[in-house]
Parts: C-alpha cells; structure tokens; sequence
C-alpha cells in the first residue's frame, strides 16, 4: 500500500506542478485524493485538462484507503463499476511497465464466504451480470475451495 501511496503522491505532484498550485483556472476540481480522485484526476490531466485535486487529509490515500487491504477487485453488482474496476485491474497490472514505477502489484484472487443461503442465493445472482460483464468468475462449494487454495 505504501507503494501505491507514494505512486499517487507522484502523480498529484505532476498535476499541481511540482506541489505549487501554479493557477487559479482549471477546467475540473476533484474533491478527494482516494481510489477515486487520484486515477479521475489522472485520467483528465492526461486527456489536456487543467485538474485541481483537493483533500482534507495531508497527503493522498490517507481517508478511507488507509486501512485497506490493498487489493483492486470488479466483483461488484453493476456493469458499469465492473467496467471500471476492471479497467483499474489493467492500468494497476501494468504500471511498472508503463511508468517505471513499482507499486508492489501481485495478482491474486479473491473469495466471497456464504455463510447462510440467503447470502449464497445472493452471490449466485450475480455471477450472470458479473460474467456478462467480462470477469472470469465461478461458483465454489466449501469442498472446492480446499483444493483450489
């Protein structure tokens, strides 16, 4: 995670010009400095907006993506977050070779436990939109997950 922090850092740097905020015009103004603000702004800076990111927190990363696990998963409900998310699956896959930067990225997996049938009706109901989406995901009983692991 401190990679990715540090990753960010660089990236806010680039857009506010070397931490100086060397104007008061700016095409967007993103509020937040997460998982969500640091690529949206990116992204726009990189297509010729000027970009203003600001954050109540020190540096980036610091709010809710500071106790997370740092993983990137497109196991979500709605195409549309499953398009992002994947997206995000290749820009972080590929960023060393892209930027030089290692952000200690590790490909892995992810495993969502149904503890009751509610739960399990639940996942299984997404798996539909999830494949139709793009995501190479299956269904696991208990017994196939102690050989995959």
């Amino acid at each position: 995670m401190a990679r990715f922090v540090q990753a960010a850092q660089k990236i806010l740097r680039i857009l506010c010009d070397g931490g100086a905020i060397v104007s008061r015009a700016y095409d967007v103004i993103v509020v937040g400095s997460g998982s969500v603000g640091v690529p949206a702004a990116w992204a726009m800076a990189r297509s010729g907006l000027k970009v203003l990111v600001l954050d109540r927190m020190s540096s980036p990363g610091q709010g809710s993506n500071k106790t997370a696990i740092g993983g990137i998963r497109a196991t979500h409900s709605e195409p549309a977050k499953i398009r992002i998310c994947l997206r995000s699956l290749e820009i972080a896959s590929t960023w060393r070779e892209t930027y030089g930067d290692d952000v200690e990225w590790t490909t892995g997996g992810y495993s969502f436990v149904a503890y009751r049938d509610r739960e399990e009706q639940i996942l299984q109901g997404l798996l539909e939109t999830q494949k139709a989406s793009g995501l190479d995901i299956d269904w696991h009983g208990a017994g196939d997950l102690l050989t995959i692991i």
